[in-house]
């Protein structure tokens, strides 16, 4: 959620009118500035709707990381099978 708090353009508009210094590397924002920023805090509903959101596409991330990690294992298994020849691939001839 900060990530994309510190991404809103209310926000970012903050930082910008508190920039000081050149341009590049060299620009700075005050301490006093920066205590007062202000980034918006959702009520607790939302709160709640947006961790349930993030939880569900948790359990989606970790139902596909483990789907990837058994191909892994069946790609590897099936690489060994070829290479030591348990397992043939009938290859059909190209007509001319």
């Amino acid at each position: 959620y900060l990530y994309y708090a510190l991404h809103e353009p209310n926000f970012l508009g903050q930082v910008t009118n508190l920039v000081g210094g050149s341009t590049g590397s060299h620009q700075r924002i005050n301490p006093k500035g920066f205590y007062n920023l202000s980034i918006r805090i959702p009520s607790l509903s939302e709160q709640l709707k947006i961790a349930s959101v993030l939880s569900a596409a948790d359990k989606e991330i970790e139902t596909l990381e483990t789907q990837l990690e058994a191909y892994k294992l069946q790609k590897r298994g099936l690489m060994q099978q070829l290479l030591t020849g348990k397992k043939r691939v009938k290859i059909k001839e190209l007509s001319s």
